[in-house]
């Protein structure tokens, strides 16, 4: 199964969730400030855990950082 990361091509060997996901990549989904778009819709994190990533989705994730 091949994704489309922030556009960055990822393959995985099977169905992986988004949970799963951004676990791999070391990303605190739970933290404060953190969205993430599935085929160019937002996502809501509480379907994150149930939602199976299927081959060619895009995936989009924006962590916003304080600052200016």
């Amino acid at each position: 199964m091949t994704i489309n990361f922030n556009g960055k091509e990822m393959t995985f060997n099977s169905s992986i969730s988004i949970a799963e996901l951004l676990e791999k990549i070391e990303v605190d989904g739970q933290r404060n400030g953190v969205a993430l778009c599935l085929n160019l819709e937002v996502l809501p994190k509480d379907l994150w855990d149930d939602t199976q990533l299927s081959d060619q989705d895009r995936i989009d994730l924006v962590v916003a950082a304080p600052g200016g």
